[in-house]
């Protein structure tokens, strides 16, 4: 695939996470508030190079997950905010 195309698909996917993260259930254009719907959204920042937000997003996500006793998310949190931090898209 030509790489016009490939950034092309890149930005439409990226573009489809993040308005299925928003208009689903999982996160609302409001400020989500559960860390699932953190790490969604998180994940979905990534993919489109915006590495800052994922950052942010994922370490609220871990904020909330110790705050409200779901320890069991924090390895893949973790996992996330090593990757993003080094510029990996891919959770």
């Amino acid at each position: 695939m030509p790489l016009s195309m490939t950034a092309f698909a890149d930005e439409e996917l990226q573009q489809r996470l993040l308005a299925t993260a928003r208009r689903s259930g999982t996160c609302q254009l409001s400020q989500p508030q559960d860390a699932p719907s953190l790490s969604t959204l998180a994940a979905a920042y990534a993919p489109a190079a915006r590495f800052g937000e994922a950052v942010k997003t994922i370490e609220e996500a871990q904020a909330v997950a110790r705050a409200s006793g779901a320890d069991y998310l924090l390895p893949i949190q973790a996992e996330r905010l090593t990757k993003f931090r080094a510029g990996n898209p891919f959770p």
